[in-house]
């Protein structure tokens, strides 16, 4: 599924470089995420939908990450394009994150904290609580 969004990146030795994880969700399994009726770690292939077919369609970020900045940069841009040229412009963009530099970059692309999770900060000790995010990419890629 989505193929220009999930990807593994190898360096030129072929080892491991980053990946992307995204899964077409409907609304309706994003409003259980959002009002914590069910964890992220919940979602299976049956929630999964074609996202030609919504009229609302969410793409939610399951998990991105790179060795360096570098491979960062390269696959958030190809993140970047699948949205500037998606025709549907009424989707809705989704992340679950616990990485405190993610709050300045999120706020940058426009896209909002649902709600964040202190007790689970505590429980494990970690800099940032986990955020749920949400947002379209639309003003960023129009500026």
């Amino acid at each position: 599924m989505l193929p220009e969004l999930n990807s593994i990146l190898f360096d030129s030795s072929g080892y491991y470089a980053g990946h992307s994880v995204f899964f077409p969700i409907s609304q309706s399994c994003y409003n259980k995420i959002r009002d914590k009726s069910i964890k992220e770690e919940d979602l299976s292939e049956l929630d999964f939908i074609d996202y030609n077919r919504e009229d609302n369609p969410v793409f939610y970020a399951y998990d991105v990450s790179a060795d360096c900045n570098g491979n960062l940069f390269y696959i958030i841009g190809a993140i970047m394009k699948f949205f500037r040229d998606l025709k549907n412009k009424k989707y809705l963009y989704a992340s679950y994150t616990s990485r405190d530099d993610t709050y300045d970059l999120n706020k940058q692309i426009g896209v909002t904290m649902v709600w964040e999770d202190k007790v689970k900060q505590e429980k494990l000790k970690s800099k940032a609580p986990p955020r749920l995010y949400e947002g379209n990419f639309e003003k960023f890629l129009n500026e």
